[in-house]
C-alpha cells in the first residue's frame, strides 16, 4: 500500500477521486464529502496556524482506497506560555472557528478493506507526523477508525481523554405525517403540531421553501434570531458563503424553510440535502414569541410535514446536540449514531499537565460530595 500526503493544489483538483471513494465507503456522504471538506478549509481554515495533512492510500494498481482528512493546528496554552500542535479532522477547530459542526467523522476507506486501510493510515500518521495531541471530534463510535484508535492506544503511546459523547437523531420521512404525529408523546404532539391553532390566531401563516441560490432569505432572519437568543453574532457571512459554495458543484443542495406570520419571519431551518436525506444544519426562531408556543419545536413539525410529503426524501437527520433548555430531539426522533470527541495526548509535558488537572478535579469533586 502506498500512502502519500496531498498538497493543497492536489486537494483542489481531487473532487472526483475523493467522492468516488466516498460513495464506495461507509463514511458519511455529506460531512466527509470533498465539497464539505474543501470549502471548510478554504473558508474557515487555511490560516498561518493551520497545516494541511490529508493522506491518500493507494493499492498496488494505483487505485485510491483510503483517505485521512486531517490537518494540524498550532494553538496557544496558558495565555501563550506554551504552544501545542494539535492533529484534528478537517471541519473542526480547537480555536472557536465559526463554522458548522462537522459530525459522523472517521477515516475514509473502501468498503471491505477498512481494517487494512484504516490501520495503515493511522500507523503512518503516528509514525511520520510531529504533533503533541489529537482531537478527533464527533468520531463515529461504530466506525473502524474508532475501534482501531481505541484499541491501539498503547502502541500509539497516547493518553486518552473523552471530551464529550453525543447522540444523533433521525426522523423517518418515508411514512405518513399523521403517523408521525400520532406516535409522539402527548406534550410533544402539543408543541410540534397542536399549537398551530394558537399560531394561526396571530395572523396569516406561510411556509416557504428556500433554494440554494436564494439562501440569504433564511440566513438574514437566522442571524437576527441567533443574536437575540444567544446575545452574540456568529459570522453568518462566512457560513452563508460556505453553504453557497457547498451547493455550487451541484452534488449537494442547500437551502431551508422559512415560516412567516403576516409576512414577518418568525422561524427558519437551514438544511443540506444529499440523495434521500435532509440534514438539519441549523434551526432559528424568535425567542419568547408567544407564551403558549415552543416555536423551535413547532417549526420542526412544519419541516417534518414538508419532507414527509416529498417522495424523494426518506430521512430528516436532526444531527447531534441538544436545545438550550432541553433535549427536544429525543422526543421527536429516533436515536442514531453515538459520537465521541476523543482527545489523545501524545507529548509528555501535556500528559503531565492533563493528569494533574484531572487529579485536582477529582479531589475537588470528592470534597464537594
Amino acid at each position: 500500500m502506498n500512502i502519500q500526503p496531498l498538497t493543497i493544489a492536489e486537494f483542489r483538483d481531487f473532487r472526483a477521486q475523493w467522492n468516488t471513494l466516498l460513495e464506495n465507503s461507509a463514511a458519511d456522504p455529506l460531512f466527509l464529502s470533498w465539497e464539505w471538506m474543501y470549502n471548510w478549509w478554504l473558508i474557515f481554515g487555511n490560516q498561518p496556524r493551520d497545516e494541511l495533512f490529508i493522506l491518500t492510500a493507494r493499492d498496488a494498481a494505483g487505485e485510491l482506497i483510503g483517505l485521512a482528512p486531517l490537518y494540524v493546528q498550532t494553538r496557544p496554552l496558558f495565555n501563550g506560555m506554551l504552544r501545542s500542535r494539535r492533529l484534528q479532522f478537517l471541519g473542526s477547530s480547537c480555536l472557536g472557528v465559526p463554522g458548522f459542526r462537522t459530525e459522523n467523522m472517521q477515516l475514509i476507506s473502501r468498503q471491505g478493506q477498512e481494517e487494512t486501510v484504516v490501520r495503515a493510515l493511522l500507523d503512518f500518521t503516528f509514525q511520520h507526523r510531529h504533533f503533541d495531541e489529537c482531537m478527533f471530534s464527533d468520531l463515529d463510535q461504530s466506525s473502524c477508525t474508532y475501534r482501531l484508535l481505541t484499541g491501539n492506544l498503547q502502541n500509539y503511546k497516547c493518553l486518552p481523554r473523552t471530551q464529550s459523547i453525543s447522540t444523533t437523531y433521525e426522523i423517518d420521512c418515508d411514512r405518513d405525517f399523521q403517523g408521525f404525529v400520532a406516535a409522539l408523546g402527548k406534550n410533544t404532539r402539543l408543541k410540534a403540531f397542536n399549537r398551530r391553532k394558537v399560531l394561526e390566531e396571530q395572523g396569516e401563516i406561510a411556509l416557504s421553501a428556500v433554494a440554494s441560490d436564494s439562501i440569504e432569505k433564511v440566513f438574514t432572519p437566522f442571524a437576527t434570531f441567533y443574536k437575540q437568543r444567544w446575545g452574540q453574532s456568529a459570522h453568518h457571512d462566512k457560513q452563508q458563503a460556505f453553504l453557497t459554495a457547498l451547493a455550487a458543484a451541484g452534488r449537494i443542495s442547500t437551502g431551508g424553510l422559512l415560516l412567516t406570520v403576516d409576512g414577518k419571519a418568525i422561524a427558519c431551518t437551514i438544511d443540506a440535502i444529499y440523495a434521500d436525506t435532509v440534514y438539519n444544519i441549523q434551526t432559528g426562531f424568535i425567542d419568547g414569541y408567544h407564551k403558549k408556543i415552543s416555536l423551535g419545536t413547532l417549526m420542526l413539525g412544519y419541516a417534518v410535514e414538508q419532507y414527509c410529503s416529498q417522495a424523494a426524501i426518506k430521512n430528516y437527520d436532526l444531527l447531534a446536540g441538544t436545545g438550550k433548555n432541553s433535549n427536544y430531539k429525543e422526543r421527536l426522533a429516533a436515536p442514531g449514531k453515538q459520537l465521541e470527541s476523543l482527545q489523545l495526548i501524545r507529548a509528555n509535558y501535556l500528559k503531565f499537565i492533563y493528569r494533574s488537572k484531572d487529579f485536582l478535579f477529582s479531589i475537588k469533586r470528592k470534597l464537594k460530595g
